[in-house]
């Protein structure tokens, strides 16, 4: 079913996909709102940064073409959740206008129950709303939307009741960071890039980091390792080319330093595991195996 603007259709299924396409790299995020039509805390937003919340009701991932889609799972929504409204960001320097499409789909079961298409034409915003699932006389329903914000993610995450900040955090750093208005808790969105010339940060001391993430893209020419920590920027570093006779690389290093997690840019070639083990002095034992 194609939607025009306003348009909604009833959600007949506990479980869909909400898939977000676009032919240009933009951020997808998902607002888990209230009655008051505002998030509670920072595990009402997923997006990369945070892939899922607290009972898996809303994850994030992103498919082979980096679409993103989000996988909700209706039944675990609390009854107080009147609403989960999908958004995107466009890069720093592109509005929607630059895009070629944009589109959001719900898929249940395989086959795809709706469909709304972005008209781009003449759009100078930097984020938007797309659309929202929404509880109706005890069934739940998506509406078409896309509504936009000139001032990209901030007017969109004060929009939900969240606040956007500039701190400086221990790495001495400027971040961006989402504090909810009602909450001290916090999103940090912003990356550290860690390099030949800056090759070890510290984050934040917090009693639990949570889930740590590690993410490793590559090709035959470069790769790059993203580290995720809930609440805390995300820090990436790339390979750069070594040694061709060797055929093993230790790219990054995350070290307990006193209670804090320190993140480490290694880039060492090995020619195989155990000159790394050695290295690095992890002692392990090895002989021979068969199978």
């Amino acid at each position: 079913m194609n939607l025009t603007l306003g348009a909604n259709t009833i959600i007949n299924h506990k479980d869909i996909i909400v898939k977000i396409s676009s032919d240009l790299p933009v951020d997808a995020s998902a607002f888990r709102l209230f009655a008051n039509n505002k998030v509670k805390d920072d595990l009402d937003m997923v997006f990369y940064r945070q892939p899922k919340n607290e009972n898996d009701s809303i994850s994030w991932k992103q498919d082979h073409n980096k679409n993103h889609e989000f996988i909700v799972n209706l039944s675990k929504l609390a009854n107080d959740v009147t609403k989960v409204a999908f958004t995107i960001t466009c890069d720093e320097y592109q509005t929607i206008s630059q895009l070629s499409n944009l589109s959001i789909q719900i898929i249940a079961n395989n086959q795809v129950i709706a469909v709304g298409e972005v008209d781009i034409t003449d759009r100078p915003e930097k984020a938007l709303i797309m659309g929202e699932i929404y509880r109706r006389n005890s069934e739940w329903k998506f509406r078409f939307i896309a509504q936009g914000f000139n001032g990209g993610l901030k007017p969109l995450a004060e929009n939900f009741g969240v606040n956007i900040v500039d701190e400086e955090n221990s790495s001495k750093t400027k971040t961006n960071q989402v504090r909810n208005s009602n909450s001290s808790s916090k999103v940090n969105l912003n990356k550290i890039s860690l390099s030949k010339d800056k090759t070890t940060v510290s984050l934040d001391k917090q009693d639990n980091y949570g889930m740590i993430g590690i993410n490793l893209n590559w090709n035959q020419t470069d790769a790059t390792v993203r580290v995720q920590v809930p609440r805390q920027p995300e820090i990436e570093t790339q390979l750069t080319e070594g040694d061709n006779r060797n055929r093993l690389c230790a790219i990054v290093q995350l070290k307990n330093d006193k209670g804090a997690i320190k993140i480490q840019r290694l880039n060492k070639y090995f020619r195989g595991q155990r000159e790394l083990a050695h290295a690095y002095r992890w002692n392990f034992r090895w002989q021979a195996g068969r199978k």
